[in-house]
């Protein structure tokens, strides 16, 4: 495992075992290779049920890479802790975002498996997901992928955060059949015969007028 030693006045000093929660900076940069072997066995073990430790793996990689001869932080992540780059990042803006209390699971936080909660449980905001277009999640990634455009968020430039988003890539603007489809399934069945009559009519007038404009 490794022990944590400081030479203090020309005396080593003994801080007790390298974990993979240990801070960076009571870690000599000599053990930081031992650090890195101890959270990759870390994050195999325990990620699963618990992935809180993800804010502090990321910000000390920003730190440990270079020393350790990676490329980037990501590289370090990829290589060195064998995770992937992209997800950890977004889990870690959840982290961020969300501080739970209580254990995460990695998974659940990605999303890839829900988040199934007990009758009447509450538990924190768990829609912050790879792919969501939770307000929060989209002004994280704006404030980290995209800063000019969250400054002009910012400034008032966009009416939204979606339409910031929007702008960035981030999300694509609804088609005008997106925009009508989910209106038509929800309040369609409510319809009376007269209504549907005056909806197929008006669909006819449609089809028509694109016809003529196409020949």
């Amino acid at each position: 495992m490794g022990r944590i030693t400081k030479s203090v006045g020309g005396v080593l000093i003994d801080s007790g075992s390298i974990t993979a929660t240990s801070k960076l900076d009571e870690v000599p940069e000599q053990n930081w290779y031992n650090l890195m072997c101890q959270r990759e066995m870390f994050v195999k073990a325990r990620l699963p049920q618990d992935c809180r430790c993800l804010i502090q793996f990321v910000e000390d990689a920003e730190r440990m890479y270079a020393p350790l001869g990676f490329k980037d932080a990501d590289d370090f992540i990829a290589r060195g802790l064998k995770l992937v780059p992209e997800e950890i990042r977004i889990a870690v803006d959840w982290l961020k975002i969300n501080k739970p209390k209580d254990a995460v699971a990695y998974e659940w936080v990605l999303g890839k498996h829900g988040g199934v909660r007990k009758k009447g449980e509450q538990g924190v905001n768990h829609t912050l997901v790879r792919g969501s277009t939770n307000r929060a999640y989209l002004a994280a990634r704006l404030k980290r992928d995209f800063p000019e455009i969250a400054k002009r968020f910012a400034a008032g430039e966009f009416r939204s955060v979606r339409a910031a988003a929007i702008a960035a890539g981030l999300i694509a603007e609804p088609t005008p059949f997106e925009q009508i489809e989910k209106p038509l399934q929800k309040f369609g069945p409510q319809l009376s015969p007269d209504e549907l009559q005056r909806l197929r009519t008006t669909i006819d007038e449609l089809t028509i007028t694109l016809a003529s404009r196409a020949t």
